[in-house]
C-alpha cells in the first residue's frame, strides 16, 4: 500500500477493513481469480482493477489509485527504500504457488533433471541462487 495510506500506523487490518477499497490485479488470470476467490470466501466486497503488469500495478499503488497483493520479491526493493508498505490482513492468507511443466511421455536428461532439482530445493526454502 501507498506509505501516506490512513492503515499505515495501524498494527492490523481485518478483512472487513478491505471493503470497497480498489484492488489492483495483473493479467494473469490465476492470480486474479486466487485473489477474488480468497476475497470473496471472506465476504469482502471490493472493486477490481486489472493492469497490465507488476510495475505498473507499484506505480498505481504510489499514486494512491488503490491496494494490491504482490509477489514480495517484485516489492522488496520499494518497501527498503520507503516508497510503499506491507500489512498483514488478519484471516487472509494469499500465498502463490510455482511449477514447472515438462512434456507428457517424454524422459527429461540429467541436465534437465538437474535443473529440476536445483529448482525445487530453491523454492523449498534454500534460497541460493540458481546453478546455471
Amino acid at each position: 500500500m501507498p506509505v501516506g495510506h490512513s492503515w499505515t500506523n495501524r498494527k492490523v487490518i481485518y478483512c472487513r477493513d478491505l471493503h470497497n477499497e480498489n484492488i489492483l490485479l495483473p493479467q494473469s488470470l490465476y492470480l486474479q481469480q486466487y485473489i477474488s476467490a480468497q476475497l470473496e470466501q471472506q465476504r469482502v466486497k471490493v472493486r477490481f482493477l486489472q493492469m497490465s503488469n507488476f510495475e505498473m500495478i507499484k506505480q498505481a499503488v504510489k499514486s494512491e489509485l488503490g491496494i494490491a497483493f504482490l509477489p514480495s520479491q517484485s516489492v522488496v526493493e520499494d518497501i527498503n527504500n520507503g516508497k510503499l508498505i506491507t500489512k498483514a490482513v488478519s484471516s487472509l492468507s494469499i500465498k502463490r504457488k510455482n511449477g514447472y511443466v515438462t512434456r507428457k511421455h517424454t524422459p527429461l536428461n540429467s541436465i534437465e533433471m538437474a535443473f529440476c532439482k536445483d529448482v525445487q530445493q530453491y523454492f523449498h526454502g534454500n534460497k541460493r541462487s540458481l546453478t546455471m
